[in-house]
């Protein structure tokens, strides 16, 4: 054997080590696990909250509203996606979600009822002052908080003998009546 041909094709392995080192790695897909096939109808209905004849009627409802068309990437399957946000909705992190946000929410209309005490009052004008009301203090709460304006509250403003001096009889104004067509077509 040749030392030079040995050495030629060491070289040619290290430069094809070299290439296939440089080389992207190749995408593995791995098989889903497929509840539809997978689990029975007992145990699917456990798992997802709905029979697999349910889940299918609800899939040809919506599949076409949430297919994404796209070649760029592999997206999830709207069967993949119905069964995510199912399991999502029956394991109860949904509900653990949506206490976690009512907290954030109702401290922050606590902050802004103090910030403007009109809104603790209550409002006894037309649906659209009313309306503008909280609109104008939403704006202005939000950009107070952007400007990092401290919540000043004065105690004198707002009193338990404040809160009993606001008459509650009944005002005759129009809002009173679109009020109460709304609840009584809406309602009954």
């Amino acid at each position: 054997m040749d030392l030079s041909a040995s050495s030629s094709s060491s070289d040619d392995e290290l430069f094809i080590i070299n290439v296939l080192q440089l080389l992207p790695r190749p995408r593995f897909f791995r098989d889903r696990f497929n509840p539809l096939a997978d689990y029975d109808d007992v145990d699917f209905k456990l798992r997802f909250r709905l029979s697999k004849l349910m889940f299918m009627d609800l899939l040809d409802m919506i599949s076409n509203n949430i297919t994404q068309n796209t070649l760029r990437n592999v997206s999830l399957s709207p069967i993949l996606q119905l069964l995510i946000a199912l399991r999502y909705y029956a394991t109860g992190t949904f509900q653990k979600a949506q206490i976690g946000t009512r907290n954030v929410i109702e401290r922050t209309f606590g902050v802004w009822k103090r910030r403007f005490p009109v809104l603790s009052l209550g409002i006894r004008t037309q649906i659209q002052t009313t309306l503008t009301t909280i609109i104008a203090t939403a704006v202005l709460h939000n950009m107070l908080i952007a400007a990092n304006e401290p919540l000043v509250i004065d105690e004198t403003l707002l009193t338990d003998d404040m809160l009993d001096q606001v008459p509650v009889l009944p005002v005759r104004q129009a809002g009173n009546a679109v009020q109460r067509h709304l609840i009584e077509t809406v309602f009954n």
